[in-house]
């Protein structure tokens, strides 16, 4: 049985982003593999990123980006959540 929150609430803003061509992951409290994480602290999604990154910088034939392209622009950083004792 859902709660009226996510009746009212969570539901129909997730069905208007998908709508809009978002993504739901339907995931579990316990079980952070099921929304493609390596636990709950990690907040960036690094491969719908990285998938995200690479579309966005194909030419509009589909080809990756030549040699001339830096490197850089494909490293990521990432940075896990640290508590702040507060």
């Amino acid at each position: 049985m859902s709660s009226p929150e996510y009746a009212q609430v969570e539901k129909p803003f997730l069905d208007q982003l998908q709508a809009l061509g978002w993504a739901h992951l339907e995931g579990d409290t316990g079980v952070p593999y099921l929304t493609e994480r390596e636990s709950f602290r990690q907040f960036v999604f690094l491969r719908a990123l990285r998938g995200s990154f690479l579309q966005a910088s194909l030419s509009p034939e589909g080809q990756r980006p030549g040699k001339h392209r830096s490197s850089r622009s494909r490293q990521f950083t990432t940075f896990s959540a640290r508590s702040t004792g507060t």
